[in-house]
């Protein structure tokens, strides 16, 4: 039997396959789980407004669907995700997905690469990387629809092929486009690590990136050691006069 949990700012769905259609039956079956509910509400951050039998309705789409226990689920609406929050590690969530993300190397002002300047095999450095700067995740394709916060703190050590999630945070949009260079890999990423980090650091060895500018391909190729730091060799460039894209 499912159960809608009511937040005042949304429904999540609690499927627990042993609950009967009585009354009888579905107190039954919540009353093992009643603890593990007050987990969730501390980790939501707010009190449940209301616990009941959910009514002939859809399975919730732009949610985040985890197992829950042992043969239930559970679907969380986006916007009751506590980002940046650890879950309890005795709130029995398990299956959690892995997204699509793509790592940010570097956010720079647009002023600060002239065209004249980007030309094929000239070396664009990489402050952030001489200064030890932390990097970004942003998600690949936005999950349910909806856009989810960039992670910052995450911090990439190419020599040892290694991305480090321990830190993470989500950041706050700045809106602020300009010239960004992107790790051309896409990653996997646990979803865990929108929610205070995830521990097991991922294998991410130096490749191609990619040059942004005000959000369109500008141009492409490998990242080469610099020093203590790291630059993109520009390998590739795009048309100005021609749609920005590549094949």
């Amino acid at each position: 039997m499912p159960f809608d949990l009511v937040w005042p700012e949304g429904h999540a769905r609690l499927d627990l396959p042993a609950a009967g259609a009585s009354a009888v039956d579905a107190a039954l079956a919540l009353a093992p789980v009643l603890p593990a509910l007050a987990l969730l509400q501390d980790w939501i951050g707010a009190p449940l407004h209301d616990l009941r039998p959910a009514a002939d309705a859809p399975w919730p789409a732009a949610a985040l669907t985890l197992a829950w226990g042992e043969g239930g689920r559970l679907a969380l609406p986006w916007r009751l995700l506590p980002w940046g929050r650890t879950p309890p590690a005795a709130l029995p969530l398990h299956h959690w997905p892995c997204w699509p993300a793509r790592l940010l190397l570097q956010a720079l002002p647009a002023a600060r690469l002239p065209a004249r300047e980007r030309v094929p095999g000239a070396l664009l450095l990489l402050p952030a990387s001489f200064a030890g700067a932390d990097c970004a995740l942003e998600l690949h394709a936005p999950a349910g629809g909806l856009p989810l916060p960039r992670l910052g703190g995450v911090v990439w050590q190419p020599q040892a092929g290694s991305l480090q999630l321990a830190a993470a945070r989500p950041l706050a949009d700045s809106g602020d486009v300009g010239a960004r260079v992107w790790l051309e890999q896409t990653l996997e990423v646990d979803a865990r690590a929108w929610f205070g980090g995830w521990p097991q650091p991922l294998e991410l060895a130096a490749g191609a990136a990619r040059l942004e500018i005000d959000g369109r391909p500008c141009a492409e190729g490998p990242l080469l050691p610099a020093g203590r730091g790291w630059g993109l060799r520009l390998q590739r460039l795009a048309a100005v006069s021609e749609p920005l894209a590549w094949t």
